[in-house]
């Protein structure tokens, strides 16, 4: 099986809301205005992340909506 990239900031200690920088893909991947959907461990579970690119800048994000268990992209 794949091994995902994984973060749990409870385990690095990190404060809740603090930018974390990870390096997940050539910069081709993501075109203005697309996304990109990775396989990620989050806090010891299997999930997703999306990332998307606006006005040059990527941004990622967790996919799951914080209300409610549903997936963003969906």
């Amino acid at each position: 099986m794949k091994n995902y990239p994984s973060i749990d900031p409870l385990k690095q200690n990190q404060p809740a809301g603090e930018v974390v920088r990870l390096w997940v893909a050539t910069s081709q991947a993501v075109p203005e205005r697309g996304q990109l959907i990775l396989a990620w461990h989050y806090l010891g579970k299997k999930n997703s992340v999306f990332v998307v690119r606006l006005e040059g800048i990527c941004h990622a994000f967790l996919n799951r909506c914080v209300h409610m268990p549903f997936r963003l992209d969906c």
